[in-house]
């Protein structure tokens, strides 16, 4: 058996449909721009205000993210104990406490050039944001939990903090002193939930648990005006910063209610903003924009524009609610097809993420909402619990039916409209019941409904007329029990049912007869037809999946050995792979040519739904408890893959991220196929420090900063992250071939460096340069005399040509060219060290140090770069990077080696060992070719 090292086949890629979760957003002005930045549980986007379009996405964390802030072009981000420092979705640095009990931080504030973080410890950490050290620690009493806290504006090293008991502090932070503690009887005995910072000097806004809402003036201790907010819980508050005094409030419930601060009322309340919790809210600076986030994944923009004072919404972005429950790709395209318990119908572009959205159920149903004072959940129609979409007659008609959970019609929708259709099927059964299964045809005329009693119907999906009932039971149903799958063949005219009875029958679809009938020994919970290759997989409460021909209407293959219940079950394009999904978390591959497991790995959670791509590149997953869709990437696709038995357990393999590693990115390190070999070592990467022109804006966020910044370390400049050289492999043995983890493209682009330069040439011809004055400057005199031009600085002192004479630099030493003769001093020369050194450059650099080789002492350097050739491939080591120096070295130099003796002879021992490591190489490929080709011809019983 292999080892435990992965899935074969499938590599994590990303995921799709994540917003926002539970934590507040940070919501930054840079220039004219206006960017939010949200967590997504262990990772974190950033949008553009503008369209809400993403910007940036973070890279994943251990932990999940518990606070943010943001600092001009940095993002801070809390995980766990640990604090990271982003330049937009590259990190520069972590804050760690090296001593003392490390609690986890909670909130995040950043105040001048000082982050303040509150710990679960009731401890405040100050730090200090360049130079990364703990300026002090604050330790709150007993009797004082500090559940938020904000910076009044124009409060030299003043933080407010709110607590569990209901009272507040004003602490000096640079001192470490108490100034004031403020707690009137008439305010609630109920925790602080949140505080704001109001437009006016000295005035902030407290909101309560219990739905208290106070504005205060912090300098008179004195009590603006106070709200009661019947929603419960103020979980946010924002205030206006434009001419209108008002004052928005966020709830439990999904409300916000909005306060006139001039009058001293409610103005209105705007409900569903969310469904459930509103989590953060803030207004866009001098804009009626509201800007507000909830845990039903959604980030939403509403605009102030209503006679009454209430909003309506301008733009959104959001995802599913809850754990999506069935996916589809969508015909031949990269579009997927959702359903959730969250009552929706989504469209996910794997490609577009902005083009994403939910089909509407109609216009009359937030108004409705709003007139009765229910939920848009509740006219909604029950969650969907199967769909199937054609896309024959899209242009035309509706071309996407539904099932309902409970209910007694499926309905139809509209893909090209994005909205529900005007049709609703139900059964012809004259008892009650409920649509189980639905489908349509190819030619995408007919809708195909199948029901919990076991009735099939068809219906005319223009019309919405009912065409007939397949019939053959007295009672007039075509099963005994409920029909659970439902298919129809690629050429329209056989209709495939399933059920809990445990029989599959195929009927004519256009005369409504049945056709044949099979027994599959046990209830079929799931159908899944592969229509050009005509291969049915019906699931089985036994744990186990057949596979049927259509044609022959016989039992082809038999895939047993499931451990659990199987969720879904989908076809590869080419309908060579059957995968299998079941709820202990593990998805199995199977070949059907041979008919057994080539593949299985283990899921962080169980699949609730899958679906293969149709081009073949890409598998789409959706789990247990998570709200999105999970890409994961097909390795037979893009690259030849040789596959070893599977092995005895399922492979861990991690869940896809929403963020894609950067090939290229310097900050990580790559094996040969591109994948990232370990983290990134940060610690002594320094963040840079503010330019002139930023240091405007540091004064609009912290207006009582009105003194000189303190001058910053000396080692706080940015420095350059600079790629590493990718570790060795380790050699499994001395005497077999490695390889180089340098990712292909920088070795293969050395022998087509000459293509690529003529490929980027640019296409312009350079700009002629501009024309001598018509009056040149000139010399007082009788005899006019011009103006010598001003001698640079690159011009020699003395006069000197600035023409460079390339016989004096025939023998530049470069950092190659010393180590090769640091290597040749010892009496065992070592090219490793230079060999590393043409690893981490680029082709180019590789290219201009081989060009440059100089013909000095004999053709030195030639023999010294030959002799390095010949000892690397003594080492079995870097074999293809090695290959790929030596074409380069023979294409500028072989002439010269004809024409030189003593390169001459070096050559002849040069070949002789490359065809030695040649013929071991074709050696091994060609018995393996010979194996492959003896066991492939192998007939199994």
């Amino acid at each position: 058996m292999s080892e435990n090292t992965g899935s074969q086949l499938f590599q994590p890629f990303r995921a799709l449909g994540f917003i926002t979760d539970q934590n507040r957003f940070v919501l930054q002005k840079r220039q004219t721009d206006n960017f939010v930045t949200v967590s997504i549980g262990k990772s974190f986007q950033i949008f553009n205000c503008a369209k809400l379009t993403l910007v940036f996405v973070g890279r994943q964390h251990d932990k999940r993210i518990r606070a943010m802030a943001a600092f001009k072009d940095y993002t801070f981000t809390a995980s766990a104990s640990n604090i990271y420092v982003w330049k937009r979705a590259k990190l520069q640095r972590t804050f760690k406490k090296t001593t003392g009990r490390r609690a986890n931080v909670v909130e995040l504030l950043v105040f001048g050039e000082q982050l303040l973080a509150l710990s679960d410890d009731n401890v405040l950490t100050i730090w200090h944001i360049y130079d990364s050290r703990i300026i002090s620690e604050l330790q709150f009493g007993d009797d004082f939990d500090v559940t938020a806290m904000v910076h009044p504006d124009t409060y030299l090293n003043k933080v407010l903090f709110g607590s569990r008991q209901g009272t507040l502090q004003l602490w000096n932070v640079k001192s470490g002193k108490l100034i004031y503690s403020f707690k009137h009887a008439t305010w609630p005995a109920a925790a602080v939930t949140c505080l704001a910072q109001s437009p006016a000097v000295d005035v902030v806004g407290i909101g309560f648990a219990d739905g208290s809402i106070i504005v205060h003036n912090v300098k008179l201790d004195q009590t603006v005006v106070s709200f009661k907010q019947a929603e419960g819980c103020v979980t946010t508050m924002a205030f206006r910063t434009d001419e209108q005094a008002v004052l928005a409030t966020g709830s439990n419930v999904g409300s916000v209610a909005v306060w006139s601060l001039d009058a001293k009322k409610l103005l209105t309340i705007v409900k569903d903003m969310h469904d459930g919790t509103v989590t953060s809210a803030q207004f866009l600076a001098g804009q009626p924009l509201l800007l507000t986030s909830g845990v039903d994944n959604s980030l939403k923009m509403w605009l102030f524009d209503q006679p009454d004072g209430s909003a309506r919404l301008l733009r959104s972005r959001a995802g599913h609610s809850a754990p999506p429950s069935s996916i589809r790709y969508y015909a031949d395209s990269n579009d997927l097809v959702s359903c959730s318990t969250d009552h929706s119908l989504r469209f996910f572009s794997t490609i577009q993420d902005q083009q994403s959205r939910e089909l509407s159920q109609g216009k009359g149903i937030a108004k409705k909402a709003r007139k009765y004072g229910v939920k848009d959940e509740e006219l909604k129609l029950p969650p969907i619990v199967q769909f199937y979409a054609s896309a024959a007659k899209q242009k035309e008609w509706d071309n996407v039916i539904t099932c309902h959970a409970g209910h007694p019609t499926a309905h139809t929708w509209s893909w090209q409209n994005k909205v529900i259709g005007q049709h609703a099927f139900a059964s012809k059964d004259p008892s009650p019941t409920v649509i189980k299964s639905v489908t349509i045809s190819a030619c995408g005329n007919f809708g195909l409904i199948g029901s919990a009693s076991g009735w099939v119907d068809k219906y005319n999906v223009q019309s919405g007329i009912h065409r007939g009932t397949f019939r053959a039971l007295p009672s007039g149903a075509a099963h005994a029990e409920s029909v659970e799958g439902l298919c129809v063949d690629v050429v329209n005219r056989t209709l495939i049912s399933a059920s809990l009875d445990s029989t599959i029958k195929f009927w004519n679809l256009h005369t409504l007869q049945l056709d044949d009938t099979l027994d599959a020994g046990c209830a079929v919970s799931r159908l899944a037809l592969h229509g050009d290759s005509g291969l049915l997989a019906a699931v089985g409460d036994d744990l186990s999946v057949r596979l049927y021909d259509i044609d022959t209407r016989k039992l082809v293959r038999l895939f047993s050995g499931h451990t659990a219940q199987l969720t879904d079950i989908t076809f590869s394009h080419d309908s060579r792979w059957l995968l299998t999904a079941t709820t202990d978390q593990v998805i199995r591959v199977w070949d059907l040519p041979s008919g057994r497991m080539i593949d299985w790995f283990c899921a962080d959670k169980a699949v609730t739904s899958m679906s293969f791509s149709p081009r073949g590149d890409f598998l789409a997953t959706s789990h247990v408890g998570s709200v999105g869709i999970y890409l994961w990437a097909n390795q037979m696709h893009f690259s030849r893959v040789l596959l070893a038995p599977p092995p005895a357990k399922p492979a861990k393999v991690s869940m896809p991220l929403s963020v894609l590693i950067d090939e290229h990115d310097d900050d990580t390190e790559q094996d040969s196929a591109g994948r990232p070999l370990k983290k990134p070592k940060l610690d002594a990467v320094k963040l840079e420090q503010p330019d002139d022109d930023d240091d405007q804006d540091a004064a609009d966020a912290d207006a009582d900063a009105q003194q000189p910044p303190a001058p910053p370390p000396p080692d706080s400049t940015a420095l350059a992250v600079v790629s590493e050289v990718p570790p060795e492999r380790e050699q499994l043995a001395p005497g077999l071939i490695t390889l180089s983890n340098v990712a292909k493209s920088r070795w293969q682009s050395l022998s087509n460096l000459d293509l690529i330069k003529r490929r980027n040439r640019p296409q312009q011809p350079p700009e002629k340069p501009q024309q001598a004055p018509f009056f040149l400057p000139t010399l007082a005199g009788l005899v006019p005399t011009f103006v010598a031009p001003a001698q640079t600085q690159a011009e020699a002192p003395g006069g000197s040509s600035r023409i460079l004479n390339f016989a004096e630099m025939a023998d530049v030493a470069t950092e190659f060219t010393k180590l090769l003769d640091e290597a040749e001093q010892s009496d065992t020369p070592n090219y490793g060290p230079a060999l590393q050194h043409l690893k981490g450059l680029g082709p180019a650099a590789i290219d201009l140090e081989f060009q440059t080789l100089s013909l000095a002492d004999d053709c030195k350097r030639h023999k010294q770069v030959m002799r390095m050739i010949e000892a690397s491939m003594d080492t079995n080591r870097d074999f293809n990077v090695v290959q790929a120096l030596l074409n380069l070295f023979l294409k500028y130099h072989g002439e010269t080696i004809i024409d030189t003796a003593g390169l001459l002879e070096l050559a002849k021992q040069l070949r002789q060992k490359q065809r030695e490591h040649w013929l071991r190489l074709e050696t091994l490929c060609q018995n393996n070719l010979c194996l492959i080709k003896y066991f492939s011809g192998i007939q199994t019983g």
